[in-house]
């Protein structure tokens, strides 16, 4: 295996049988044709979407872990939304000057 990995790493298509002197590709039919620009920028695109999608739901939990902490640190209670529809991704339930819920809230 070391073999295989150093002679691709310089560069090389074939090696040699030591035992029979034959010579062996080291890049099969599918190895190459996964190789080929199409499917190596198919693969770019997708991984940039990916990338994209995961920076998203990064920046979406900081945000919601930035809420919970206010919302905790002015005795308020946040609740995350599960279906984040129309953008609204969780709300801030009010309470009184008592603590008791005001029955109003803020949607984030």
């Amino acid at each position: 295996m070391k073999a295989i990995l150093r002679a691709r790493e310089r560069g090389r298509t074939h090696l040699t049988c030591q035992y029979c002197d034959e010579s062996i590709p080291l890049w099969d039919e599918l190895e190459q044709e996964l190789a080929s620009e199409k499917y190596e920028s198919r693969v770019r695109e997708m991984e940039a979407t990916s990338r994209a999608g995961i920076d998203r739901e990064s920046r979406d939990l900081q945000l919601e872990y930035y809420a919970f902490a206010i919302a905790e640190e002015t005795s308020q209670k946040f609740v995350p939304v599960e279906d984040d529809e129309f953008g609204v991704q969780g709300r801030i339930e009010l309470t009184d000057s008592s603590g008791q819920p005001s029955g109003r809230c803020l949607h984030l």
